[in-house]
């Protein structure tokens, strides 16, 4: 293990950690134990400054493991300036701690680590951001979240691939219905000069294709809308109990985030507290949880 030497605003911390409390530190985020480890960062707060020989802090362990209590600690017992360093600290594989939340299919330590400040368009040494993460793994949850985030769905990694030709090699249906209503370029090619319909067609992936085609040929007009002929919301639903705990936790920013005639406020997927227009649907149970 090493130290990093992360600019530090708190002049009376102490300048490094003993062994034993970096290996208490570690083992209590490897069990999850939450309790504990709030315990030693009551007394230890440079945790930030601990580095693994492999770049891994214990940010990442906690990220990896899915322990998003362990997490949301570990960030709270940070300062402002840690934090901002710490929670996009690469490893020596370029792997960033939401990488391994999107590689793991942690929702809620993605939502948590983009809460708080994560970039989702960090790229990893082979270029692969987190959702070509999410992609890649096959993890739909956090892909939503990430895409809720204003992530990057265009990006492409170091063979030419962005998170949609990645879907579309590995056959998942799901995760190609998400980015396509994230409106990527489709036309994008990889270093093979395959676009992502160009590798579902080599692999006679003939649901994916399906995908492409309807979107192609699908027309959205107002008078549908309104007469609730398409499934169309784009909000999540707010009476999800733990949507509706952000929502209610974030009512004091409301003052700050002034409604329009026709908004309504949402949460987005990654936890965000948002306006936008009135939602119209026919399926979709959202329901506003303030009016204006």
């Amino acid at each position: 293990m090493s130290f990093c030497d992360y600019p530090n605003s708190a002049d009376d911390l102490p300048s490094s950690l003993g062994q034993a409390s970096i290996d208490n530190i570690d083992g209590a985020v490897i069990k999850g134990d939450d309790r504990n480890l709030a315990l030693l960062l009551k007394k230890e707060k440079l945790w930030s400054r601990v580095i693994f020989k492999s770049g891994t802090t214990p940010l990442h362990l906690a990220a990896a493991k899915g322990y998003s209590r362990c997490l949301i600690i570990l960030c709270e017992s940070a300062n402002q300036i840690q934090l901002k360093v710490i929670i996009n600290f690469q490893n020596n594989d370029g792997l960033s701690a939401l990488h391994l939340a999107s590689q793991y299919g942690h929702n809620q330590c993605s939502r948590e680590l983009l809460l708080r400040g994560a970039n989702p368009n960090l790229s990893n040494n082979y270029g692969d951001t987190s959702l070509h993460t999410a992609c890649r793994y096959g993890h739909a949850g956090v892909a939503r979240i990430l895409i809720s985030a204003s992530c990057s769905v265009n990006t492409q990694n170091k063979n030419g691939d962005t998170p949609l030709h990645i879907a579309c090699a590995m056959g998942r249906r799901k995760l190609t219905r998400i980015l396509m209503e994230a409106f990527p370029n489709v036309e994008m090619r990889n270093s093979q000069s395959d676009t992502p319909f160009d590798i579902a067609k080599k692999k006679n992936f003939t649901e994916i294709m399906t995908i492409f085609n309807a979107f192609k040929t699908k027309t959205l007009k107002g008078s549908d809308i309104l007469n609730n002929k398409f499934e169309f919301s784009p909000y999540g639903c707010q009476n999800v109990l733990e949507t509706r705990s952000i929502f209610l936790a974030n009512v004091e920013q409301l003052s700050s985030v002034k409604l329009n005639k026709g908004e309504e406020y949402y949460i987005d997927l990654a936890g965000n507290l948002k306006k936008g227009p009135k939602c119209v649907t026919n399926t979709c149970v959202c329901k506003q949880l303030l009016n204006k």
